[in-house]
């Protein structure tokens, strides 16, 4: 378990969208950010699931550029 870097959002005109169930995120990083490794979670909707209507997924491991 660890902390995550960020929560990641999904909204229209963001570098992360959802449809449905699918997630995508559309980043291209800057060359300076290739071998950096950062934690992430994802909060997302999901109206039938919970009373809240979203969910947070579980942790992310990022490395820029693999």
């Amino acid at each position: 378990m660890v902390e995550p870097t960020f929560v990641m959002v999904p909204g229209p005109g963001s570098i992360l969208t959802q449809d449905g169930g699918r997630v995508c995120l559309e980043w291209t990083p800057q060359p300076a950010l290739v071998g950096q490794t950062f934690y992430a979670q994802l909060f997302v909707e999901a109206p039938d699931v919970n009373a809240a209507g979203f969910l947070l997924s579980p942790a992310l491991h990022v490395v820029v550029g693999s």
